[in-house]
């Protein structure tokens, strides 16, 4: 039936959308832990930012989420959120890993509150 159709047809939608949904929801959720999270994840976050532009002029680091998206590359090639988020986190990785160890020392855990990947 067009029922059975449409909802068939609503769930391949679904699926194939789904890891761009998801990647969507990871960048969302690190953009707000940097000006809403906890002390924590604020700190780590302006450190991942500072030491991730230093990275890229001495060509440690591609280019940031938001220039995947905006920027240059994204004038030449759409890339679907899922990939703008793999890419992302393959080239801010080292930065944020080194973030954490310079300031989980100067802060105090919070009770609970784990640092957004």
């Amino acid at each position: 039936t067009e029922a059975a159709s449409l909802r068939e047809a609503m769930a391949s939608y679904a699926e194939t959308r789904q890891p761009d949904v998801d990647a969507l929801h990871q960048l969302a959720r690190k953009i707000l832990s940097m000006s809403v999270g906890s002390t924590l994840e604020r700190r780590v976050g302006l450190t991942e930012s500072i030491l991730y532009s230093i990275g890229q002029r001495v060509g440690l680091s591609g280019p940031n989420e938001a220039e995947l998206r905006y920027g240059e590359p994204s004038t030449k090639e759409l890339m679907k959120y899922s990939e703008v988020w793999k890419k992302a986190q393959k080239s801010s990785g080292w930065a944020r890993g080194l973030a954490k160890f310079f300031i989980w020392p100067f802060t105090k855990r919070e009770e609970g509150v784990a640092i957004a990947s």
